[in-house]
Formats: C-alpha cells, sequence, structure tokens
C-alpha cells in the first residue's frame, strides 16, 4: 500500500489520488470561470478601462493567461507562438488544440475500455491487384503472369506511434555540422597509425579516410595474385540454414566467436537503412551470411557496440561479397565506424560481364534459379520485433550471394585471361575508398526543384519558394526529419504558386497535412505574405530553369570507315537492357547443371595459335588485316591528295571547254556575215540601175536628216573587226572594181511637182516632224517610230 502511494505521489505531486487530482482541477476551472463572469461588460467595460490601475491589472492578468496557455501548447506537442497572434488567429489556435487534446483522451479511453488496441507494432494489409499488361510488342509477360497468377498479391506494409529510435543514441544526433569526422577508438589490421591516418582536408572534404593506405597495398597485392577457377558451392536451402538474431553484447560475442572459427574466407553482407524520419537517415540491420549460417544484427541496438566487427571487415584475407555496395559503405562509416578492405561488388562483375540487367533479383533468377520478393524494398525498418516475413526477406539478399560470387568470378577468369577479375577487385576498392559527407544546404537548390516541375513562376512566387524551401531544410536539420516528411516537394510548389492570403489556404494546399506544416503554420504564413508583398512582374523564362540544355553532339564524319549509322549507344533514349530472344531461358544450375559461356576471340596475337592446324590456302582466306589508327591515318592523306587533284584536273577541262565554245561561236558568226553579205552584193548589182535615182532622192534627205539627228561613230578597237552591213559603197571596194555612177548631173524640174500632195502625207517633208509633237498620243508614237526608223537606218549605212 505504501508502495502505491509513493508512485501515486511520483506521478501527480501533492496529491493522493487522481480523483483528488481530478476534483481539485475541477473546481480551479469553476473558480476561473466565475470570476471571468464577473468581469465587467459593454458599457461598465468602457467605463472601468478609463482608470490606470484597471488597465495594469487586466494586462498583468492576461500575460499570465497567455504564459499558461502556451506551457499547454508545448505539452501537447504544438510548436506554435500564441502570443504573437493577434485575437482571432488566438481564437483559432485555442479551437484547433482543443480539438487535439479531446482526439487524444477519445482514443485513449477506446484503449481502456478494450475497444481499441495499441498497435505501436508493424501492420500488414494485404491487397488484390490485377497485372500490369504492358503494350510493347517486343515484351514478353508470360512468364510473370505463370508464376503470380491472374490477380498478383502484395503486402502493404505501415507502423503507427514507432518511437524515433535516434533518440536514444548515446553519440546523438548532429545535422549541422559541415563535415563528418570518424570516430575509431582502434583500428586492426593496420599498416598506418590511428593517428596518422585521420588527417584533416577542408571544411567540403572533411578528413581522410582511415583505411585508405591499407586499401591501397591490397590493391598492390593483386598485381601478383593468380585467379583460378574454383568449384561453385551451393547453398543450403533457406529453411534447413541456421539463423541467430543479434540484438544482445552475448549474441554478439556468439557472432565473434564464430566468425574466427570459420575456416573459409568469405563473407556475404548486406545493409538495410531508413531515411524517411530522419534527415541523414540510420542504418537499422546488417545482414551477413557464411557457407553454412546467416546473422541478422540488430544495429539499433548495437550501434556503439559494432565497431568490433572491424576485426573481420577489415582483414584483406576475407572476401567480403555485396552487391550495390556505393551506399552501403558511407552508411557503414557514418553509423557503425565500420569500413571494409578487400570486398568484391557483385554488381561490378556483372556490369564486365554485360549483363543486361545488373539488379539481384536478375542474378538470383539467372544462376540459382530464385524468385526474389522484392515487396519490402521500403519496410520500415525501425519497428522491433521484426516479423517473419521482414525476416525471411532480409534472409535472402545474403543467403544466396557466396554462391552468385563463385560463379561470377569463374565467368571473369575465362580462359585464363585475368585482367576482367583485377578490374572488377580494382573497381570495388574504389568504392571502399568513399567517405561519408554531410549533406549541405545549396542556396540555389529550389530551381532544381522548378526546373524539374516544369514551372513558371513570378518574381513573387520565386520569393515565396525559396523562403519555403530554406525553412523546410531548416526544421526537418532541426527536428531530424527528411525534407519528404516536413513538407513534400508538391506541396511546397503548390503553395507556392498559389500565395493563399490565409493561413486556411496553405492548409487546403496540402492534401495530407504534415505535421510540422500544422505546427509551425504562422512562420509559414509570413513567408508567403513576405513573397506577396514583392511587385508584381511577368515571369519570365529563364535559361538556367526552364531550359534543358542539350547534348553536345560531336560531328559525325559519314565518310569515316568505322562510322556506324545503328551505333546507339551514344544517343540520350539508348538503354542497354532491353529484352533479347534468349531472355526468357532458364538455366537449371543448382539441378547438377553447369552454365558455360563462350565468348569470340577478339585476340589478334592469338590467331595464328588458335589455328595451328589449318593449311597456308586457308590461312590466308580468314587472315584479317589490322591497320593501326596510324596507318589508317596515312592512307587518308593519300585518299585526301587524289581527291584534290582529281578536283583540280576536273576544273582545268572545264575551262579549256568553255574557251573552245566561244572560238566556235566567234566563227559562226563571221560565217553567217560573209554568207548576207554576198546575197546583198548580187542583189545591189542586179538592181543598181533601177535605183540611181531613188540614191540620189534619198542622199539629199539624209543630209537633210543628219541636222536633226546624228549618231556618233562608235570607235574601233586595234583588234576588232567591222561586222556591221556592207553598204554599195564598200561592196565595190571589196571588189576592186570602182565602178562610178555614169550618170550626169541634171537638175531637178520642181515646176513638175504638186506640193499638195506634200502637205498631207505623213512623212513627205523631214521639216513637218516638230508637228508631231501636237498631234494624239498614239498616232504620235507611230510617227516617232517610222522617223527613227527611217533615220537610224540611213544615217548607220552613212556612216559605214
Amino acid at each position: 500500500m505504501d508502495s502505491e502511494e509513493n508512485t501515486s505521489r511520483e506521478l501527480i505531486k501533492g496529491f493522493d489520488s487522481f480523483e483528488d487530482f481530478l476534483k481539485t482541477g475541477f473546481q480551479s476551472v469553476m473558480g476561473a470561470i466565475i470570476a471571468s463572469n464577473k468581469l465587467p461588460k459593454g458599457d461598465q467595460w468602457d467605463y472601468y478601462k478609463t482608470f490606470p490601475s484597471f488597465n495594469g491589472i487586466m494586462d498583468n492578468q492576461a500575460t499570465k493567461v497567455v504564459d499558461l496557455m502556451s506551457i499547454i501548447l508545448k505539452h501537447q506537442g504544438i510548436q506554435q507562438n500564441i502570443a504573437r497572434r493577434d485575437i482571432e488567429e488566438k481564437y483559432d489556435l485555442v479551437v484547433d488544440t482543443n480539438d487535439v487534446i479531446l482526439e487524444r483522451v477519445g482514443i485513449m479511453l477506446d484503449e481502456l475500455n478494450g475497444i481499441q488496441k495499441n498497435q505501436n507494432s508493424a501492420n500488414f494489409e494485404e491487397r488484390t491487384f490485377s497485372p500490369v499488361i504492358s503494350g510493347s510488342w517486343n515484351v514478353d509477360d508470360s512468364d510473370q503472369n505463370k508464376e503470380k497468377g491472374p490477380r498478383a498479391k502484395r503486402f502493404l506494409f505501415h507502423s503507427k506511434n514507432v518511437e524515433k529510435p535516434q533518440i536514444h543514441f548515446k553519440d546523438g544526433v548532429d545535422n549541422f555540422k559541415k563535415y563528418f569526422k570518424p570516430q575509431l577508438k582502434d583500428k586492426p589490421n593496420a599498416l598506418k597509425p590511428l593517428h596518422e591516418s585521420i588527417v584533416f582536408i577542408n571544411e567540403e572534404e572533411g578528413f581522410t579516410h582511415p583505411y585508405q593506405h591499407e586499401i591501397d597495398a591490397f590493391v598492390q597485392s593483386l598485381s601478383d595474385k593468380d585467379f583460378k577457377k574454383m568449384n561453385p558451392i551451393k547453398p543450403r536451402p533457406l529453411q534447413q540454414t541456421p539463423l541467430l538474431y543479434v540484438d544482445t553484447e552475448k549474441t554478439l560475442n556468439i557472432l565473434i566467436e564464430e566468425l574466427r572459427a570459420d575456416e573459409r574466407k568469405e563473407l556475404a553482407v548486406d545493409v538495410e537503412y531508413h531515411s524517411y524520419r530522419s534527415f541523414q537517415g540510420f542504418t537499422c540491420l546488417i545482414q551477413l551470411s557464411t557457407r553454412t549460417k546467416d546473422y541478422i544484427v540488430d544495429t539499433i541496438a548495437l550501434r556503439d557496440k559494432l565497431y568490433i566487427l572491424n576485426e573481420f571487415f577489415t582483414d584483406p584475407s576475407i572476401t567480403k561479397v555485396l552487391h550495390g555496395a556505393d551506399f552501403d559503405i558511407p552508411w557503414l562509416q557514418k553509423d557503425l565506424n565500420i569500413y571494409i578492405v578487400n570486398m568484391f561488388d557483385t554488381r561490378v562483375a556483372a556490369s564486365k560481364l554485360g549483363f543486361n540487367k545488373q539488379n539481384l533479383a536478375h542474378l538470383l533468377k539467372t544462376y540459382c534459379m530464385v524468385h526474389a520478393d522484392k515487396n519490402y524494398q521500403l519496410y520500415d525498418w525501425r519497428t522491433r520485433p521484426l516479423p517473419e516475413r521482414a525476416l525471411v526477406y532480409a534472409r535472402e539478399d545474403t543467403h544466396y550471394l557466396l554462391y552468385i560470387h563463385d560463379n561470377l568470378k569463374n565467368d571473369l577468369i575465362g580462359d585464363g585471361n585475368s585482367n576482367v577479375t583485377v578490374s572488377t577487385y580494382f573497381q570495388s576498392a574504389e568504392i571502399c575508398k568513399s567517405r561519408y559527407i554531410m549533406p549541405v544546404y545549396k542556396a540555389d537548390a529550389y530551381k532544381d526543384i522548378l526546373k524539374r516541375a516544369k514551372k513558371r513562376f513570378d518574381n513573387r512566387q520565386l520569393t515565396a519558394l525559396q523562403g519555403l524551401h530554406e525553412w523546410r531544410d531548416k526544421i526537418a536539420r532541426k527536428e531530424d526529419e527528411s525534407t519528404g516528411y516536413t513538407l513534400p516537394n508538391h506541396m511546397l510548389l503548390q503553395i507556392a504558386e498559389n500565395l493563399p492570403r490565409e493561413m486556411q489556404g496553405i492548409l487546403a494546399s496540402c492534401n495530407p497535412i504534415p505535421p510540422l506544416v500544422r505546427q509551425n503554420l504562422y512562420d509559414l504564413h509570413e513567408i508567403v505574405l513576405k513573397g506577396r508583398q514583392e511587385p508584381y512582374m511577368e515571369p519570365v523564362v529563364v535559361e538556367e530553369l526552364m531550359q534543358i540544355r542539350p547534348l553536345e553532339q560531336t560531328p559525325v564524319n559519314f565518310e569515316a570507315p568505322l562510322h556506324c549509322p545503328h551505333d546507339l549507344t551514344q544517343t540520350r533514349d539508348f538503354q542497354p537492357n532491353l529484352p533479347t530472344l534468349l531472355g526468357g531461358h532458364k538455366l537449371n544450375i543448382l539441378v547438377e547443371a553447369t552454365l558455360i559461356n563462350e565468348k569470340p576471340q577478339m585476340s589478334i596475337l592469338s590467331f595464328y595459335q588458335d589455328n595451328e592446324d589449318l593449311n597456308d590456302s586457308q590461312l590466308e582466306k580468314q587472315h584479317v588485316n589490322f591497320l593501326s589508327p596510324y596507318d589508317r591515318y596515312k592512307k587518308v592523306l593519300v585518299y585526301l591528295s587524289e581527291c584534290k587533284q582529281q578536283k583540280e584536273k576536273n576544273q582545268k577541262m572545264n575551262a579549256e571547254k568553255s574557251l573552245d565554245i566561244k572560238e566556235t561561236s566567234n566563227v559562226k558568226n563571221e560565217q553567217e556575215e560573209e554568207v548576207t553579205g554576198i546575197v546583198k552584193i548580187q542583189a545591189t548589182e542586179s538592181n543598181l540601175e533601177q535605183t540611181e535615182e531613188i540614191v540620189f532622192i534619198e542622199e539629199k534627205e539624209i543630209k537633210r536628216e543628219s541636222v536633226q539627228f546624228v549618231p556618233m561613230p562608235t570607235p574601233k578597237l586595234p583588234n576588232q573587226k567591222s561586222q556591221g552591213k556592207k553598204t554599195k559603197r564598200n561592196i565595190q571596194d571589196q571588189d576592186g572594181s570602182n565602178k562610178k555612177l555614169k550618170t550626169e548631173f541634171r537638175p531637178f524640174d520642181y515646176s513638175k511637182v504638186d506640193f499638195n500632195k506634200f502637205q498631207s502625207g505623213p512623212a513627205s517633208s523631214i521639216n513637218r516632224a516638230p508637228q508631231e509633237h501636237f498631234k494624239a498620243r498614239g498616232q504620235k508614237k507611230k510617227s516617232f517610230k517610222k522617223f527613227n526608223q527611217k533615220s537610224m537606218s540611213f544615217s548607220k549605212n552613212k556612216w559605214n
């Protein structure tokens, strides 16, 4: 009885029982209500407010009430300052707080009465989904449909009220550090002392890798190592393999003793991680497998004691087999101070062998004929105890990994070529050298979110987006929550795009509402209002925000001998994991079958060694000339010089042809002119006597016309030949006849001429030509045409 009273006094100080505390509390509340009802109202309140002493007392009481309300809000987990709000906002906050408190009270009463159970452990929900039918013609889903059935089953996992494990970490969580510092207390298997291994570089890179010297030494020793094929050791069935769950110091000691007693120097390792309810994330499980036993280590319970595993993880004589260790290595360093020397990454080996799919599920199906259940990849590994299904999933990741390692290593060795195997170890060693880097906030990181969303924001929206992004990073670091839990990206963009004026608009932009958004609603509202106060500017498409820079394309030489239009490996949309005709075959490896992989021998030096039995004629037919890049370059130079000579030859031939065409055209013109001249000479000689009188009349008219219009004679060049029409005088000079007109001069008798005919004629006299300007437009054009034709012809004959 005394113990019960002591415990009750410890829970409720100053009261013997909960009923006394409840009774006293109700009396205090009733007294406060009665006192508040006695306060003056209406006109009386205004009258009392005129007294300074009354105002001072009311202000002091109001301050006390607000302080009490702030304490209650903090006690209920509502991180909001009620003192910084106006009356309406204070009232809304009080109403919301009452709703939260009453909801919690109702849940607790239901649990007390047995209506609802407290579900702190993991909950599974089984649902049925229709299989996804691919519309691609080259994808065969027949195997998948046969395995999963017409309606596949999925197990959805969710947890309720899981306590954050990082609260109980002895080393604590500091999300504001600039760099990570290794916390090693001891350095087993060391070739270099611990104090010389950890050296500060700078604030960006932090400290050096403690086992970098040991990793380099192991890599150098691989050059003298001779790799040989081995017989793969088949793993035991999963149900027949013993499992040890390590969550205490006692079981940890058992694990260490068994690893020391294991004669085989091989160990399969995998890590399970959680990052949704933590800013940096933390390691939850380590799965270990030997040839005879499986281990699952609870890293949350033994977080500060697992550094002792460095005895095996840093031993260069023990091969640690992991799959895709790019993230596992930094996680082990940050949380458990564990480092790895001598690692074989099966994903790297699969890439060296040219596998289309390099994930662990594909390797399990290829070598072990095991279909891995990947429905628990997003499992919340914080939950304790772990259900049976989760344990099976965790064991499968390492149980078959050693057998996959044996087959991959044999395939890498091939016919005795160990270069690919050494290259796999080199690349795995580079992964071991990676160090954990603290996440640093970047001021322009919000631009990447906006670029991926392909949205156009004006200056006000950008200001709000930047402020919300900074607030999210600050709160996530402070509360040790991920940015996706604090405020997801799509909600962040929705609030910045809408710029709600009221607080309810911020809540309406989030569905469901994140808890930290509800708790810091006032701060978010101030950020949004700050963005709304900015002067509005039209949204501008910034290159660094909105435009995707195209990939730099190198110029393609289509005439190059090595150019292939079907080589798509350099394109952006190239996918190396496309299905093939042989992708659906099954290899029964575990059922007394051996996997035979044949590769084409591309070595040039080993050609004659592989074909010693062939005669000379067959070797000549199969012989393939190999040209070095320099020889190809010399042949291209010869080809380019020949092209240049052929081009110059063609230009010279074209120039000669153009000159021949011009000369032939000039000769043809001269021949035509000579023929026309001879015809004219014959015509003029026959009609010379008949046209003597007309010639004298025309000569007189030419003299009169030449006064009005005399064309300038065209000067002749020294080498130019006269090509005009030949007159009568020229014809006489060329023939050498020098005939003169035998007619004598006789004066013309004008008394017989009828001058009335000349007055009405259009071209009777040259002196009437100026009168043609006063005629109509059509007649004027016609008369001048005739006049010009006549004058030009006679004047041309005269000057020639």
